[in-house]
């Protein structure tokens, strides 16, 4: 990142969570900065479903499921016979 290209921000953190950003930042090998920005950047990216998504996921999932059951059903009674 050029410095052209970023903007200085202060930010205050609770000694807790700099604790735990700087601990990730060194498992990553990433400065402290760094890993702020990636993980920033990284939760626009992660967009939760809306509430009418994830009804439509559970009523597919619940769909799947059953033709699934059915599907065992007909295979454990196909090798009983």
């Amino acid at each position: 990142m050029k410095d052209k290209d970023t903007t200085q921000f202060h930010l205050t953190l609770p000694t807790e969570l700099h604790a735990k950003i700087k601990a990730r930042a060194q498992s990553h090998g990433r400065s402290i900065n760094m890993e702020i920005v990636r993980v920033i950047d990284d939760s626009f990216y992660k967009m939760p479903l809306s509430r009418t998504d994830q009804d439509e996921d559970e009523r597919l999932a619940a769909e799947i499921a059953e033709q699934v059951r059915e599907i065992a059903v007909s295979v454990i009674r196909k090798n009983k016979k």
